[in-house]
């Protein structure tokens, strides 16, 4: 568990100065992470006497597999007590917290899977303005998939907010140097 004593209070450079302290946790336990990659590129490349062209696909399929528990640890509060004329800290030192609270699972598995595919085209042209001077131009489009979320009916009902949210991107890349 942590604990978080609020409103201490110190005298710096002759003003009252006031901070929290955070102490305690263990914040990377329960977790793991598996990642499978799977990805595919492809060039063809064609030149000619002035001009080098690139053309190209890449495509990359991401499988996760997470687990992420480190937060169920809980938090304890302590700050000033005015019936007991404690300080934040005298709150500490006798443990009486004013607030606990601890973040818990909902679900039996934590498990997270994720999928998410990516697929990128792309062409360029390099070429030579004058001696010492080569200029390459290109395009690069990708787009990516993400999973999609299972809606929850309680938080639509409750907050009127859509969990089930599809994301999915999609950005043109120009590309122009000069070397």
């Amino acid at each position: 568990p942590r604990a978080i004593v609020e409103n201490v209070t110190s005298n710096i450079g002759g003003g009252v100065r006031s901070a929290n302290i955070q102490l305690g946790g263990h914040r990377f336990a329960q977790e793991k992470f598996t990642n499978n990659v799977f990805q595919v590129v492809n060039n063809l490349y064609y030149n000619t006497d002035k001009v080098n062209y690139t053309f190209g696909v890449d495509v990359m399929q991401t499988n996760s597999k997470s687990v992420y528990g480190s937060e169920v640890n809980g938090r304890f509060h302590f700050n000033n007590d005015p019936a007991l004329g404690y300080s934040s800290m005298d709150s500490f030192e006798n443990l009486r917290p004013y607030r606990y609270y601890r973040e818990v699972p909902l679900v039996d598995d934590l498990t997270v899977d994720g999928n998410i595919l990516k697929a990128g085209i792309y062409g360029q042209m390099k070429t030579s303005l004058y001696p010492g001077l080569d200029m390459t131009l290109g395009l690069r489009l990708d787009y990516a998939k993400y999973p999609t979320a299972k809606f929850n009916q309680l938080v639509y009902d409750e907050l009127g907010l859509r969990t089930d949210n599809n994301f999915k991107s999609l950005i043109v890349q120009p590309r122009i140097q000069f070397d």
